[in-house]
């Protein structure tokens, strides 16, 4: 109305905001901001990415989208690249020596993004469709990092979860692959299978007891002779022993075996490892780390869902080893940096 001028000079004036009402816009706000933070991978989102209205989370969570899209342009639309080369464990540490220019390149590519990459074992196969390398595999995060004058590098990095290969391709000659997490089942499903195993060796063993007795319910003149208390429980047969039994029962091996002065347990692979942990949890992880015995026997652990399966495979191979039956594939130097060979690496 000034415009026009129809507003008179002595004219009451109020003014009202216009647009949406601020509640609105925070609500739309937070929709663009989660919808940006659910298109990133798990795998990749930070902890600060928070879905919330305020700015800086809302910058970060646009860095990483960003970062994301950068390297799907950089892998032709594949999750993460693989480094073929070792076995790696979650929360363990894994020391990388690269030097050949198709992994230089990918670490470079994985520093400017994530800093995250996949480990998998090189596998042969006579099958020339094979894709030369383990179907499960270690979500690694680069923790440190040595560059040399030559381009070459020396990482150090942690094992974050397990992960199988759904499908790969290739990148600029090093393997890229989608991935699925895998997880272990829950406490609750893992108390119902510990709890399933030691009752059935239980009642097992129960009834061995009583067919050597020879007790006669039905004849009252015939009372079965008194028992003798019952024999430990075999090592051969670790149904019967409870998760934490298993760890005790491991945890006491590794003891005793520093008492010996064993090379793979000298105190600077433990500087490197960590103390022998007493929890089920992380010791599978820390003992296949150290143990000098087979990667595929290794291996083994890597595609579990329990716990305790997995404690009872290190307990097998406490058993093997005490009746000396690795004896021959003992490895007299202890684990150290995992140096990349050319020839052992495939594709």
């Amino acid at each position: 109305m000034a415009e026009l001028g129809k507003l008179d000079y002595s004219a009451e004036v109020s003014y009202a905001p216009v647009g949406a009402p601020e509640e609105t816009v925070k609500q739309i706000d937070n929709a663009v901001l989660t919808s940006v933070c659910l298109t990133i991978p798990t795998y990749v989102r930070s902890a600060d990415v928070v879905c919330r209205s305020s700015h800086k989370p809302y910058l970060t969570g646009l860095r990483q989208m960003n970062a994301w899209l950068e390297q799907q342009a950089n892998y032709n639309g594949f999750d993460i690249p693989l480094f073929v080369c070792t076995l790696s464990f979650p929360h363990m540490p894994t020391f990388l020596h690269v030097f050949e220019p198709r992994y230089r390149l990918m670490i470079r590519r994985a520093m400017e993004g994530n800093q995250a990459f996949g480990m998998v074992l090189h596998a042969s196969s006579p099958d020339p469709g094979a894709p030369g390398f383990a179907e499960y595999g270690t979500l690694l995060r680069i923790v440190n990092i040595e560059y040399f004058a030559d381009g070459r590098s020396l990482l150090e990095t942690r094992g974050i979860s397990r992960f199988r290969v759904t499908r790969h391709g290739e990148q600029d000659g090093y393997v890229v692959a989608n991935i699925e997490r895998i997880d272990d089942i829950s406490l609750a499903e893992e108390e119902a299978v510990e709890a399933y195993e030691t009752a059935r060796y239980a009642v097992r063993n129960l009834a061995l007891r009583t067919d050597v007795a020879g007790a006669d319910p039905g004849n009252p003149e015939r009372p079965a002779p008194a028992r003798s208390p019952p024999a430990p429980v075999p090592l051969d047969d670790l149904d019967a022993m409870s998760t934490r039994d298993l760890i005790d029962f491991a945890v006491d091996f590794v003891a005793r075996m520093r008492t010996r002065s064993v090379p793979w347990l000298l105190p600077r692979i433990i500087a490197i490892y960590g103390e022998c942990p007493p929890d089920p949890v992380l010791f599978p992880w820390w003992f296949a780390s150290l143990l000098p015995v087979k990667e595929d026997e290794k291996y083994r652990l890597m595609s579990t869902t329990s716990v305790r399966q997995r404690m009872k495979i290190c307990c097998r191979w406490i058993i093997e080893w005490e009746a000396s039956r690795w004896a021959q594939h003992r490895c007299r130097e202890g684990p150290g940096i995992v140096e990349e060979e050319t020839d052992a690496l495939g594709p």
